[in-house]
């Protein structure tokens, strides 16, 4: 009898284990922060400044555009600020107490609302792209949750969520092992998008991303082709 009540419970306790070491998507975050450098490394930048080249490419791979620029976000300040060249014209972004402006050529530039909403879109996006995982640890939406994976040959926490007032979905990976962040996935757009971290630079005892490339995938991840190669670098 005790033979036979052992084969039955045996399954369950496999099962219950199993289900037992799948961590939840906090704990996925904080080892992944403590992967990137911890958060008391995070928090002690005061002073956050990087280039970005972003080059894009057709279906067929052919190029089509190539983007430079340089970011600057002084926590201490509460100042944020992007510069780039489009037309052979100098752009600087800015913003601070005083609220957002734009300056081309030194000249400021009137901002319609369209205009503003842009712009913030491309302050907050340039910090949460890349101040990562720490953004998102400290963001992570209620309705995030976590399954086991694989990403390039190499067993992830896929944590899946959606954001307030969004209708993307996104997907974001670490490694099993180290929690490092190697990628992303989102659905935008009505298409999937997968980013993934190809190298790392050391930014004032941090982790952070040098090389990132962007494909077009279908639902099984399967790559179609290449959207875009970001390259990020900082001398801090």
């Amino acid at each position: 009898m005790r033979a036979i009540l052992g084969i039955i419970l045996l399954p369950l306790l496999f099962i219950s284990c199993q289900k037992a070491s799948v961590p939840t998507p906090e704990e996925v975050l904080q080892k992944a922060v403590q992967a990137h450098g911890g958060e008391a490394a995070f928090e002690a930048v005061k002073l956050f400044s990087f280039d970005k080249k972003t080059s894009s490419y057709d279906s067929l791979g052919e190029p089509k555009k190539t983007v430079e620029q340089s970011f600057e976000y002084d926590f201490k300040k509460g100042t944020w600020a992007v510069g780039w060249k489009e037309n052979n014209q100098k752009h600087q972004l800015t913003r601070d107490a005083l609220g957002l402006s734009l300056r081309v050529n030194d000249t400021l530039k009137t901002l319609s609302e369209p205009d503003k909403k842009g712009f913030e879109s491309l302050l907050n996006g340039g910090l949460f792209v890349y101040w990562q995982p720490y953004k998102l640890s400290r963001e992570l939406p209620k309705n995030a949750t976590v399954s086991p994976d694989t990403l390039m040959n190499t067993p992830v926490w896929a944590v899946s969520f959606q954001f307030p007032n969004s209708s993307d979905q996104w997907v974001w990976y670490f490694d099993q092992n180290s929690g490092v962040f190697l990628g992303n996935r989102v659905w935008h757009n009505n298409r999937y998008s997968l980013i993934l971290n190809q190298s790392w630079l050391a930014y004032q005892g941090l982790k952070l991303p040098q090389e990132r490339v962007s494909y077009r995938v279908n639902t099984a991840n399967e790559i179609l082709y290449k959207q875009a190669d970001y390259v990020y670098s900082s001398e801090k």
